[in-house]
């Protein structure tokens, strides 16, 4: 997963003007394949949303970790979009500042046992 979001963020700027950092504070991500799959096709449509939409200088993809999730942060200082009235991802969008989407991933009791 991490050699995926690399090779993203590598072309991002070349593809969209848009400088993408890749931040992660997590050394083992633990994840199965099919959550590798998953977050990589959400961080994706979320990088194509900013592309397409936000008119964005800059882009960050967080990864950090807590006790009870694995958490995925995607932002960018873009336009931003009106509040959804819907349930969805997304939990930071407000006009002219901005759109952050979070990913939480619960952490798998027996993740140590397992490679990333």
């Amino acid at each position: 997963l991490m050699h995926a979001l690399t090779t993203i963020a590598d072309s991002f700027f070349s593809r969209n003007a848009i400088a993408l950092e890749i931040s992660n504070t997590v050394p083992q991500l633990n994840l199965n394949d099919e959550q590798e799959v998953q977050v990589f096709y959400i961080v994706q449509e979320a990088l194509a949303n900013i592309a397409k939409h936000s008119m964005a200088r800059h882009a960050v993809v967080r990864i950090s970790q807590t006790p009870q999730h694995l958490e995925f942060v995607i932002e960018d200082d873009g336009l931003g979009m009106d509040e959804p009235n819907v349930s969805t991802i997304v939990t930071s969008a407000r006009p002219l500042v901005g759109t952050r989407v979070r990913l939480r991933i619960p952490r798998d009791k027996d993740a140590g046992d397992k490679a990333s």
